[in-house]
């Protein structure tokens, strides 16, 4: 999910903007506002950049979506593939995509178990 750099509250789109914060600090409050009281320097260091990673395809003012552990522009036109943490995915169009000019789309697809279980993963747990 998208956090909001705010209050915290996990979103499915997201609006990529500047703030005046490093990505260990985000991840910092992140952790801090979640209730985790034990969570290392490393780890925060480790989730910073993969973080920093994960975004850095994407320009200000562009709109994101959260699929299966990646991120994708919601101008993305045409076919998505990809693994992700939990299943496989073919689809000819982003599922968010869709949504927006037809809102039950993406709950109609995402929310059916029976998707993620026909395209689970064999080793998503090693």
């Amino acid at each position: 999910m998208i956090c909001c750099t705010e209050c915290g509250k996990a979103f499915v789109y997201a609006k990529i903007v500047e703030v005046d914060a490093t990505y260990k600090d985000l991840i910092s409050a992140d952790y801090r506002r979640r209730g985790y009281k034990t969570v290392s320097n490393e780890n925060i260091a480790q989730d910073a950049d993969a973080m920093e990673r994960a975004l850095t395809p994407f320009r200000v003012g562009e709109v994101i979506v959260y699929f299966d552990g990646s991120y994708f522009s919601l101008e993305g036109d045409g076919p998505v593939e990809f693994e992700g943490w939990y299943a496989s995915h073919k689809l000819d169009q982003l599922p968010h995509v869709v949504a927006c000019n037809d809102p039950a789309h993406l709950r109609g697809l995402l929310g059916e178990t029976s998707y993620w279980l026909e395209r689970e993963l064999p080793d998503r747990l090693d």
